[in-house]
């Protein structure tokens, strides 16, 4: 009964969904990194394209957590 009732205080598992999304998102990327793939497939350019996925990843990830902390209520 407590455990429920922390759960439903600290959203544990909507946080650890949260946090799983952006890693697999970053792993992904990671993946496509190293095996060359579309859009790193260009040398001169691979690095860029790789911090700005990731880059786009972070801001989305903390837009969500920014969303959700204006979106309590206020004691």
């Amino acid at each position: 009964m407590i455990l429920h009732g922390l759960r439903s205080i600290f959203h544990w598992q909507d946080n650890f969904l949260r946090f799983s999304r952006a890693r697999e998102a970053i792993e992904a990327e990671r993946r496509l990194y190293h095996t060359h793939a579309n859009p790193y497939d260009n040398p001169e350019t691979r690095e860029q394209q790789l911090a700005m996925a990731v880059s786009r990843i972070e801001q989305e990830e903390m837009s969500g957590w920014i969303k959700i902390a204006a979106d309590r209520p206020k004691s």
